[in-house]
């Protein structure tokens, strides 16, 4: 499952110049054996037919949809090796082309994390708790007061 974002033209694109973002692209994580590395890695890759492929940057995040200048980008060449600490985020590959057009592709967590495991059963459960807690709350001081 790939998401795929494309940004805008820069400010000040002119006419004859390059205002598309580079090709779709759909990154994939693989072991790092082939390639020399330990662990898993992200291989990444596209084309851009009008001014080419200035470079790549990656961030990640435990929010799918988070805005793009809110990514902490860094500087990435494909395969990039996963550290331990993204399990769990979503990964975010920008291609940059020559003229600053961009285009995202977004990978989902490939290793289930601490962080993960929190956002998607603890924090839900301990809202039903509270809610039902809350409800139970109010419902018995409600009762109590009617009972004078």
């Amino acid at each position: 499952d790939v998401t795929i974002v494309q940004s805008g033209a820069p400010a000040g694109a002119g006419v004859g110049s390059d205002a598309y973002a580079p090709e779709p692209f759909m990154p994939e994580i693989a072991p790092g054996t082939p390639y020399g590395i330990e662990g898993d890695v992200v291989v990444f890759g596209t084309h851009d037919k009008d001014s080419g492929i200035r470079s790549y940057d990656i961030g990640f995040s435990y929010i799918k949809f988070l805005p793009e200048f809110l990514v902490l980008w860094s500087p990435a060449n494909s395969p990039y090796q996963l550290s331990k600490e993204v399990a769990g985020k979503y990964i975010f590959i920008r291609a940059v082309d020559n003229e600053g057009n961009a285009r995202i592709a977004t990978l989902p967590p490939h290793e289930p994390g601490f962080a993960s495991f929190f956002l998607t059963w603890v924090l839900p459960v301990a809202v039903v708790l509270f809610v039902v807690f809350l409800f139970f709350a109010i419902f018995t001081a409600r009762h109590k007061v009617s009972l004078k």
